[in-house]
């Protein structure tokens, strides 16, 4: 049987499992269940290097070209508790390096102890990738997807989602996503 995810508003992807027995028993290309790349660990290969946005430190970059749409790599880490979370927080604050995101209202991955090279993904209020929140397998999991076509060696960025008061402590000017490929 396929289990397919559902995206954090909760809509099934049952449409999709369904498209693909019609498509199997009629001779036809199936569909891909979406959450196939996750399950799988499927993930484009990520590059570590200077990032393009100034007092950052490092960034994460396509080592390949990655259409647009697609999963780039899943945010992994520590599981902990809201409360464990905001402990931890106040900590890397003083260090100004956090790695915190909130998977869910009780629920953060805290990716600084056991993280991946997704958390070298920095913001950008023009980012290329989003986060999406999908169910697999009744386990919830932090996934990046492209929203354009990103180039090899081009700095890849999501919105932090940040509002005034983090922008303000955090130092964060609105700003463009550079492109390292230029």
């Amino acid at each position: 049987s396929v289990a397919c995810a559902r995206n954090a508003s909760g809509d099934s992807e049952a449409s999709a499992v369904a498209e693909h027995k019609l498509a199997s028993s009629q001779g036809q290309a199936a569909v891909r269940c979406r959450n196939m790349s996750i399950r799988r660990g499927s993930q484009h290969p990520l590059l570590l290097g200077l990032s393009n946005i100034p007092g950052a430190g490092w960034g994460a970059f396509a080592y390949n070209e990655i259409d647009k749409g697609s999963f780039v790599v899943e945010y992994v880490g520590e599981l902990v508790s809201q409360r464990e979370a905001d402990r931890r927080g106040r900590v890397y604050d003083r260090r100004a390096s956090s790695y915190l995101f909130n998977l869910n209202t009780t629920q953060v991955v805290d990716a600084c102890p056991k993280g991946n090279m997704s958390r070298f993904l920095n913001h950008s209020d023009s980012a290329n990738c989003e986060t999406r929140i999908m169910t697999v397998r009744g386990n919830q999991h932090i996934c990046i997807y492209t929203k354009t076509k990103i180039k090899s060696g081009q700095e890849l960025f999501f919105d932090y989602l940040y509002d005034k008061d983090e922008r303000s402590r955090f130092g964060i000017q609105p700003q463009e996503a550079s492109d390292s490929s230029d």
